[in-house]
């Protein structure tokens, strides 16, 4: 079982990390969930939810960069005009 204070220390790091600092300690719990003291379920258990909420913060990182680059893009395009055809295409009216 993690403690309270381990627990808000990793959550508090998790929020100021890098990505690269991410995977890191990604990869430092699931080594934890690979040694034998993982035996112990709730410690098992807690280290799986961080996994899980560094997952989810990776996640989110993501979708804001593709958010703000969807943008970029939109800035840096002309607004296009728009098209009105010179003829009816069903042939009526006009």
């Amino acid at each position: 079982m993690l403690t309270k204070d381990t627990r808000q220390f990793v959550k508090s790091r998790i929020a100021h990390a890098t990505n690269a600092e991410l995977l890191v300690i990604k990869d430092g719990l699931r080594e934890l969930l690979r040694h034998p003291i993982a035996v112990d379920r709730e410690l098992f258990r807690d280290t799986k939810k961080l996994i899980r909420e560094i997952d989810q913060e990776i996640e989110a990182r993501y979708d804001i960069h593709l958010i703000e680059k969807r943008r970029a893009a939109e800035k840096k395009q002309p607004a296009s005009a728009s098209v009105v055809p010179l003829r009816n295409p069903s042939g009526v009216g006009a």
